[in-house]
């Protein structure tokens, strides 16, 4: 689709598949772990949840949150000004999972654009019990940024973004081995908070 500039990956995860489906549907987790990478400092409350079917969504909508450099690139916006941000995470199916972010600038350079969106999918495949192959693509509705930007502004958006997944991959395996070793196995009492909704 030549109105959208897009990016995409894949990495192997010494995981059980379900810890990277719950990760996704946590946005609480941004918060803490992708602070500096993401500047994702104020999304701790729970989003809210949209159950359609079998599908469900969780969404947080922020009326004035800067959108920091890994998210503000593309867009011209400066990253440290406050913009709307309306943003959701869908759970299409056990495998693929669509986070979208709709951003509008309350106050647009003259003759710029003031909406943008962007999309992320994620897409998880099992390899066995502790082993997940990821893909992941992502897309502004932006058309030609690497023919206007150039290819070291795409090689920056793409280490910005494998910055927080390779987070997310430390946290996944750090969990697994705790998991694995742990003498008790799975019998243990689990402890379920408000964020975990979107997941159960």
């Amino acid at each position: 689709e030549t109105k959208w500039s897009m990016i995409g990956g894949k990495m192997s995860m010494e995981i059980n598949y379900m810890l990277l489906r719950e990760n996704v549907l946590d946005a609480t987790h941004f918060a803490f772990l992708h602070e500096k990478t993401l500047q994702t400092a104020v999304w701790t409350a729970p989003p809210e949840m949209i159950v359609e079917g079998e599908t469900v969504t969780y969404r947080e909508v922020f009326e004035e949150q800067a959108l920091g450099p890994a998210f503000a690139g593309a867009t011209e916006i400066p990253p440290d000004k406050l913009v709307y941000r309306d943003q959701r995470g869908t759970f299409l199916n056990p495998a693929i999972h669509l986070s979208t972010l709709d951003i509008r600038d309350p106050s647009p350079p003259q003759g710029a654009r003031d909406a943008f969106r962007l999309h992320v999918l994620h897409i998880t495949t099992p390899a066995s019990y502790d082993k997940t192959h990821y893909f992941w693509f992502m897309g502004w509705d932006i058309p030609h940024v690497r023919e206007i930007k150039g290819d070291e502004f795409m090689d920056k958006w793409r280490s910005n973004i494998m910055g927080a997944f390779n987070e997310d991959k430390a946290m996944c395996e750090a969990i697994q081995k705790r998991v694995s070793t742990d003498k008790h196995g799975l019998n243990y009492t689990e402890v379920v908070v408000a964020a975990d909704q979107v997941a159960i």
